[in-house]
């Protein structure tokens, strides 16, 4: 394991946070048992000393809700680990392609609010934030940063979504307002229940599309699996 991620945990134990059984697999082949079965929803089970994962479903109920019943007090690191769609840029190119990895600066929640003639309102402007300090954005442990970013592609803000952006204009509007060059969605989620459990977050995802007009999009989700388990196995093993 590396060294920062030790001086983050200390003697407790990173759970890592899996929406789905293909990347929970990916993260058995990185770490643990290449065939052991994937659990149940919610359950949480043990990969390697030090190590625990609990499949969360996808989205940002199944998120919060599988986060919060598997979290212990013994867990030091919440590490939300998976694929993600690539956002576009203000140019509309993408800083990443299918197969590349990141290591998130903070997730954000992108679509709790508002969609009015103005344009979208986040909830907190209209007097209700998600987090009363922090608002729909949470921070990442710098620690984890530094730790994964020698081994990941890129590193910045992932937007967390209920509806993926499968619209040209959609995704822009999505890498706009928040600043995220890819979204998911469960990594806000996961950082909400981490921050409110006083346990460090972070979240690292590997490319397995771009968002846009579903026409034009290009997948590699095996690609980005073997991604995923050389980030995993570099930086946890």
């Amino acid at each position: 394991m590396h060294p920062l991620l030790r001086s983050v945990v200390q003697d407790r134990e990173i759970l890592l946070a899996v929406a789905a059984p293909v990347e929970i697999a990916a993260v058995f082949r990185a770490l643990g048992d290449g065939k052991a079965g994937v659990p149940g929803l919610w359950e949480r089970v043990q990969v390697r000393e030090g190590v625990s994962l609990v499949h969360l479903g996808v989205g940002k109920a199944n998120a919060a809700g599988g986060l919060a019943q598997g979290l212990r007090s013994t867990d030091g690191l919440v590490l939300n680990v998976g694929i993600a769609g690539a956002l576009p840029g203000a140019d509309g190119g993408f800083r990443l392609s299918p197969g590349e990895t990141l290591v998130g600066e903070a997730s954000v929640f992108a679509d709790e609010g508002l969609e009015t003639d103005e344009g979208f309102a986040d909830v907190a402007t209209i007097g209700f934030p998600i987090d009363p300090e922090v608002g729909s954005r949470f921070v990442c442990e710098p620690r984890v940063i530094e730790a994964f970013g020698s081994s990941v592609t890129a590193r910045g803000v992932i937007a967390t979504v209920s509806t993926c952006s499968a619209r040209d204009g959609l995704a822009m509007e999505m890498s706009r307002r928040t600043g995220a060059i890819a979204e998911t969605m469960e990594g806000a989620a996961c950082g909400l229940v981490a921050r409110r459990r006083g346990v460090a977050f972070g979240e690292v995802r590997a490319i397995s599309n771009y968002t846009g007009a579903r026409a034009n999009q290009q997948w590699d989700i095996k690609g980005a699996l073997a991604s995923l388990e050389r980030v995993l196995r570099a930086t946890l093993a």
